[in-house]
C-alpha cells in the first residue's frame, strides 16, 4: 500500500456519496484460548456474563489477538448473514486479483462516419467531476460528432443484483458497464414546481428532468433503472452536455457497439486507484461501488461480459484457494442479499488476510471497523490496536437476532480490555 497516490475528493463528491450511503453501527465480543481454532459451537459458558447476555442463539462472536490466541468465541462455526461486513471480503478479492494500483478504464473511439463511441468497463467512480475533464480530453481531439454511441456490452444486460428492489433508496441503484454518478440524480423542487440540480457540479439535463417528472418525485433523488438502458443513456446525455460546454458540436445519443474498424482515440484512466475505490466503498458502505468492482473481477477472470455467475464463481474459487474457505455462500458482493452466508471463523480468515489494508476501514474511538445493517441484522468486524504495540486484535460480531446490538457487544469487549 506504500506509494499509493492519494486524491483530495471534492465536497461535491463527498456529499454525493454520503447521501448515497446508509449509516451503520459498531460491534464485538467473547473469550477462550487456542491458536487455529477448532471451536465448540456452544461456548457461552466461557464468556463474561456482561457479553453473554447480549448474545442470542442466532448470533456469533469471535475475537483473537495478534498472536492468534482466541479471546472470545460464541457460535463461531454457524452460518450467519454478514450484511455489509461482506464488503471486506469483496474488497480483499478485488485488491488481490486486480491489484492495488488497478485503474478502471473507459475507451473513446471514432468511426468512419464521424460518430463518437464510448465503451464502458464498469468504472464505479465515473462522476461529474471526472466526466467533465473527460469531455475536455475529447474536445482536444475532435470538435464535432455525428452521434454519441454508447457501448455497455462489457456487462451483461439486464443484470439484477440479489437483494435490490425497485425503491428510490441508493442501495437499490442498478449496476452497469457505463454509468455515471452512481446511477442517481439529486435534485430540488421549489414551491412553483421548478426543478434544479442539488449538486453544483452536475447540471439537471432535460433527459434527467423527464425521468424525475415521470416518477412524480417531490425532491431528493431519482434512481435510474436498467429499463431501456436508461442508466447508459443518462451517461451519454450528461457527457454530451459537457462536450457542448467545451465547444464540441454533438448529435443524438444512441446505443450501439464498438466495431473492429473503429479508431481508438484514447483510453481514459480513472484518477482513482482500486485501493482508493475500496476505501470509499468501505467508508461509505456503497453497494453500487462494491458490486461494480465485484462484477469487474469476474469479467477479468472469466471473460466478458461481466455476469453475476462469473463473479460468484471467482469469489468462491478465491475464498477456497487463497483463504482456505471452502464452499463460501456468495450471492453478490455488497452484503445486501440475505443469501450471503458466512461463519465468524471464516470471516476471521478474511480479516487476517485483509489486515494490511485495515486503514481503508472507518476509524473511530481507537477501532478500525466495518458495520453491517439489514432488518434484524447488526454486524461488525474490525481491528483493535493492542496497547503500545503494533499488534491488532481482530474481531467478528454477527448479530442475527432482531433487536440485538453489535455495538454493545463491542463496547463490552473494549471495557474488558
Amino acid at each position: 500500500m506504500n506509494g499509493v497516490r492519494q486524491k483530495t475528493l471534492s465536497p461535491g463528491f463527498r456529499s454525493k456519496v454520503l447521501c448515497l450511503c446508509l449509516l451503520f453501527i459498531l460491534v464485538s465480543g467473547s473469550r477462550i484460548l487456542a491458536r487455529e481454532p477448532s471451536l465448540d459451537l456452544d461456548a457461552s459458558k466461557d464468556l463474561p456474563q456482561s457479553i453473554a447476555r447480549l448474545l442470542g442463539p442466532k448470533d456469533s462472536l469471535l475475537a483473537e489477538n495478534s498472536k492468534g490466541e482466541i479471546l472470545y468465541s460464541y457460535n463461531p462455526n454457524a452460518l450467519r448473514t454478514p450484511a455489509s461486513t461482506f464488503k471486506v471480503f469483496t474488497s480483499l478479492l478485488a485488491l488481490k486479483i486486480l491489484g492495488e494500483d488497478f485503474h478502471f478504464k473507459t475507451e473513446i473511439y471514432q468511426d468512419g462516419e464521424g460518430n463518437l463511441k464510448i465503451k464502458g468497463y464498469g468504472d464505479p467512480l465515473l462522476i461529474s467531476e471526472v466526466l467533465e475533464p473527460l469531455a475536455g480530453e475529447i474536445a482536444f481531439r475532435t470538435k464535432s460528432c455525428k452521434q454519441i454511441v454508447l457501448d455497455s456490452s462489457y456487462f451483461k444486460t439486464p443484470l439484477e443484483i440479489p437483494g435490490t428492489g425497485s425503491t428510490a433508496n441508493p442501495y437499490d441503484a442498478p449496476v452497469g458497464a457505463l454509468c455515471v454518478n452512481f446511477n442517481t440524480v439529486f435534485f430540488t423542487c421549489d414551491a412553483n414546481g421548478k426543478l434544479a440540480s442539488a449538486e453544483d457540479q452536475t447540471p439537471l439535463i432535460p433527459f434527467a428532468e423527464k425521468i424525475i417528472r415521470s416518477k412524480k418525485l417531490p425532491r431528493g433523488r431519482a434512481l435510474l433503472t436498467q429499463e431501456h438502458e436508461q442508466t447508459t443513456l443518462y451517461a451519454g446525455h450528461l457527457l454530451r452536455y459537457f462536450l457542448r460546454e467545451k465547444g464540441v458540436v454533438c448529435g443524438e445519443v444512441v446505443l450501439g457497439r464498438v466495431k473492429p474498424g473503429d479508431t481508438l482515440l484514447f483510453e481514459h484512466e480513472s484518477p482513482y486507484s482500486l485501493t482508493e475505490v475500496a476505501g470509499k466503498a468501505l467508508e461509505f458502505s456503497n453497494n453500487f461501488i462494491v458490486n461494480q468492482v465485484f462484477l469487474s473481477v469476474g469479467a477479468h477472470e472469466k471473460g466478458a461480459p461481466a455476469t453475476l455467475e462469473n463473479a460468484v464463481n471467482t469469489a468462491r474459487e478465491f475464498a477456497a484457494k487463497d483463504l482456505g474457505i471452502k464452499d463460501l455462500i456468495v450471492a453478490e458482493g455488497s452484503g445486501l442479499s440475505r443469501k450471503n452466508r458466512i461463519t465468524a471463523s471464516q470471516m476471521m480468515k478474511v480479516l487476517r488476510a485483509f489486515q494490511p489494508y485495515q486503514t481503508l476501514m472507518h476509524y473511530e474511538d481507537g477501532v478500525w471497523y466495518k458495520t453491517g445493517t439489514l432488518h434484524g441484522v447488526r454486524t461488525l468486524v474490525g481491528y483493535i490496536p493492542e496497547g503500545d504495540s503494533d499488534g491488532l486484535t481482530r474481531f467478528v460480531i454477527f448479530i442475527n437476532t432482531p433487536g440485538g446490538s453489535a455495538q454493545k457487544v463491542l463496547g463490552r469487549i473494549l471495557q474488558s480490555n
